[in-house]
């Protein structure tokens, strides 16, 4: 997060340190498996299968809220954090992102935010989500790659800078087997070609 930052522990405890937040564990939080940041939001998976967002500013709650169940089908097996959306990937392959979708983050068909999950169209075989200030990707199955989102600046990989509700495949990228995202950027690891970035 910007100044700021957290880790998870081997227990599940999450604790944070950085600007104005002295060093010191998530209070209200049970046992996490998982931990994503954006900016001043964090979040985590519960090992109870529940997801659970705080703001990281020091004038906020230190309690984390609550967030998307019991509306998510089933647990989700990872979870990935934009600025404002977050995105859930369920053990079947589906994706379901909330919150804010007015740049198409959310990748149900439509730019509109939504407080609960929706899930995006056509993506069912996601093997890893990530998600940048205002886009998501995932790595399918068989190792293509497709975006959804603000696309400005490209970072949807698909040869334009067109803003999409929907997945749309990053060119030429067949056999990634690594993701990440940054901003405004995302990288891949493929098998033929190394790093690669968009």
């Amino acid at each position: 997060g910007n100044n700021r930052a957290c880790a998870l522990n081997g227990d599940g405890a999450v604790v944070c340190w950085g600007l104005n937040v002295a060093l010191g564990a998530v209070s209200g939080l049970p046992a996490a498996s998982a931990l994503v940041a954006r900016e001043t939001q964090f979040c985590a998976l519960g090992r109870d299968g529940r997801v659970y967002c705080w703001d990281g500013l020091p004038r906020a709650a230190t309690a984390p809220a609550l967030a998307a169940e019991p509306a998510l089908p089933s647990a989700p097996a990872e979870i990935a954090r934009g600025v404002g959306f977050t995105c859930a990937r369920l053990a079947s392959g589906a994706v379901s992102c909330w919150g804010t979708g007015t740049s198409g983050q959310l990748g149900h068909g439509a730019s509109a935010t939504s407080a609960t999950p929706v899930a995006v169209r056509g993506l069912t075989d996601a093997a890893q989500v990530v998600a940048g200030r205002d886009f998501a990707c995932a790595r399918r199955a068989d190792r293509s790659v497709v975006c959804w989102g603000l696309n400005s600046r490209g970072q949807l990989g698909d040869n334009t800078t067109t803003t999409r509700n929907a997945p749309v495949a990053v060119m030429g990228l067949t056999d990634a087997v690594l993701l990440t995202a940054g901003l405004r950027h995302a990288c891949a690891y493929s098998l033929s070609r190394g790093v690669v970035c968009w």
